[in-house]
C-alpha cells in the first residue's frame, strides 16, 4: 500500500485513494461489527432489532413512518428498525451520519422501497436490505450503478462477505 493515501470526502468520511481506489463504512450493533467495502461510496448500517427502542425511534419519525409502522403490528419494531438502516445507511453513504437532514429523508414505501428527501423522491441511490439472523436487520446504500450493472451481482458480492 506504499502508493495508498487516505483521502477525505466533503464531509469528513475517509476512502483510500491510488492505485486501488476503495471506499469503505463500518457500523456495529450488539455483536456485530460490519465493514461495507466499494469502488464508490458506500453507507452500511446494521442494527439489533430492539423493543425497548421504540421511543427513540418515534423521535426520529415522520407522522407517516409511524402511521405505516403500526400497521406493521406485531412486527411494527421490524419496520422501524429497518427504516432506521435505511436512513442511517442513506447518509452515511455521503459522509453525514445523524444530522439536522435525518428526520427530512421519509421512507414513504417499503415495498417497493421509495424515499423522499425534502419532498422529492431519491431515485439515485439503491439500497439492499437484509437480516443476517433473526435480531438484526443491515441495509447498505450505494449510488445507482449505469445500467449494464445488474442488481443481482451487486446482491451475490454481498452474500460472499457476509458468509465469510
Amino acid at each position: 500500500m506504499s502508493h495508498q493515501k487516505i483521502k477525505y470526502g466533503k464531509y469528513g468520511k475517509p476512502y483510500i485513494s491510488g492505485e486501488c481506489e476503495f471506499h469503505y463504512n463500518i457500523s456495529h450493533s450488539g455483536e456485530w461489527v460490519i465493514c461495507g467495502i466499494h469502488d464508490k461510496d458506500i453507507g452500511i448500517d446494521i442494527q439489533k432489532i430492539d423493543d425497548s427502542k421504540q421511543t427513540f425511534f418515534e423521535e426520529y419519525y415522520s407522522g407517516e413512518e409511524l402511521l405505516t409502522g403500526r400497521y406493521w403490528k406485531t412486527a411494527e419494531i421490524v419496520y422501524y428498525t429497518y427504516v432506521w438502516t435505511i436512513k442511517e445507511s442513506y447518509f452515511k453513504l455521503f459522509g453525514m451520519g445523524i444530522n439536522e437532514d435525518f428526520e427530512k429523508l421519509i421512507v414513504v414505501s417499503v415495498n417497493p422501497l421509495i424515499i423522499r428527501l425534502d419532498g422529492k423522491i431519491v431515485t439515485d441511490v439503491e439500497f439492499y436490505s437484509f437480516m443476517p439472523d433473526r435480531r438484526h436487520i443491515i441495509s447498505i446504500a450505494i449510488m445507482k450503478e449505469p445500467a449494464g450493472i445488474r442488481k443481482q451481482q451487486v446482491i451475490e458480492k454481498i452474500n460472499l462477505i457476509v458468509k465469510e
